[in-house]
């Protein structure tokens, strides 16, 4: 078949001209090749970047991480948590029965070992940390510490101090952390049921920012509960995310888009007051939501970039130097650079909000290409057009006024 047939004229003319000489033909082959080594690279880059579940993801991979950890598992740790409580016990579900036909593995979460869904009565997803993760540059600075991982919790008391100053450290707050009413209260730690190995492999736990940010707002129902935990694996609640393939359109009526949006809406709106500070989400994506499968309930599931206000200024402030606003910028929430200085300014130029609407609703993705926004349809009426377009811009429009735009457009739907 002659290439004419598969190429335009114009650039099928260019290559058979060069493909008749020697040289030239040497020469396009070994650019074609690297042109298209480049495009996979780019490829490559980008599914791991917008992909956020199970491609090329290895069960077996997975099967090891259980394997190695339940090899430590002892028959006392086995018992604990089945009393009267009915405490959830993750190492009795790991360990005392075959998971190889009820698991379902989640790729490119590059601060765990391990995430996967473990499907049984009901599904859960289990995650493990590393023993040796290394801490973020910004831990360090902000409390001006050693690192933490040589800390002795030999004893009970070493190990409240530690755990209340570290919590202290992780939220950027003054006042005392009650240790006693996190461990206790969430049924997570039981201090009746305390050993030095529970203390240490806790005391691992609790450096991993998902872990801590989940279990210090647990009353508050942002996140995934913890449901219990097992050396350096825990589990949380399932929740059933927005979309599992950024890169397929929405499967959901316009109707069901709307309602979700107002679920989103007012979870963002959440964050400004149930809490002494704002709660700032820095990394979010379309997976990064969650409905509870029953009470139907939204909750944001990715917390390895949910900051505190004092702890994201901090973390803008300890930028050593910057040339523009991107070296002060975490992710999402953008920062704003003194170039005069060459310092980062204590603040956040964007909201939540405007994340939202930017990437979530319009489908905006950071310059690659647009994504399939939740709201961007040929449904969409002017005056809700116009107010996300207002509120990816404006750091100005507010949950109220955005909740009242999409109340308007629900109540023009005929049923």
């Amino acid at each position: 078949m002659k290439l004419s047939l598969l190429l335009p004229c114009c650039i099928t003319r260019l290559f058979e001209e060069n493909l008749k000489n020697r040289d030239k033909r040497k020469n396009c082959i070994l650019w074609i090749g690297g042109l298209g080594c480049l495009f996979l690279i780019i490829v490559c880059a980008l599914l791991k970047e917008m992909f956020p579940f199970s491609i090329g993801c290895s069960i077996k991979n997975i099967e090891n991480h259980i394997k190695q950890l339940c090899s430590g598992v002892n028959e006392d740790e086995l018992e604990v948590g089945i009393d009267e409580h009915k405490i959830f016990n993750l190492c009795l579900e790991l360990c005392e029965s075959s998971t190889s036909q009820d698991l379902s593995c989640h790729l490119f979460h590059s601060s765990k070992e391990a995430v996967f869904t473990l499907n049984r009565e009901s599904k859960i997803i289990v995650k493990s940390i590393s023993y040796q993760e290394e801490i973020q540059e910004e831990e360090d600075d902000i409390d001006n510490s050693t690192y933490y991982s040589d800390v002795n919790v030999s004893t009970l008391e070493d190990f409240e101090h530690w755990v209340a100053v570290y919590t202290k450290s992780f939220m950027n707050i003054g006042y005392y952390i009650d240790t006693k009413k996190i461990l206790e209260e969430n049924e997570i730690y039981r201090i009746s049921k305390e050993s030095s190995n529970r203390r240490q492999e806790f005391w691992d736990l609790i450096q991993d920012q998902e872990f801590l940010t989940s279990l210090l707002f647990q009353e508050f129902g942002l996140f995934p509960k913890i449901l219990g935990y097992c050396k350096n694996f825990y589990a949380v609640e399932y929740f059933k995310p927005l979309t599992e393939n950024v890169l397929k359109p929405y499967d959901l009526q316009w109707r069901e888009r709307i309602y979700k949006a107002l679920d989103i809406v007012h979870y963002v709106g959440l964050l400004n007051t149930v809490w002494s500070e704002t709660l700032h989400l820095c990394d979010v994506k379309p997976d990064h939501f969650g409905w509870h499968l029953e009470a139907g309930h939204v909750v944001f599931l990715d917390m390895d970039a949910v900051l505190t206000e004092s702890h994201l200024m901090k973390t803008m402030e300890y930028t050593v130097s910057c040339a523009d606003d991107d070296d002060c910028s975490y992710f999402d929430c953008q920062g704003r650079c003194n170039r005069q200085t060459s310092k980062c300014y204590s603040k956040r130029v964007n909201t939540n909000l405007q994340v939202v609407c930017d990437k979530i609703f319009l489908g905006n993705a950071d310059g690659y290409f647009n994504l399939y926004g939740l709201l961007d349809s040929h449904e969409v009426n002017d005056q809700l057009q116009d107010a996300l377009e207002l509120c990816r811009i404006n750091k100005g429009m507010t949950t109220d006024v955005m909740i009242d735009v999409l109340y308007q457009a629900s109540n023009r739907l005929s049923y």
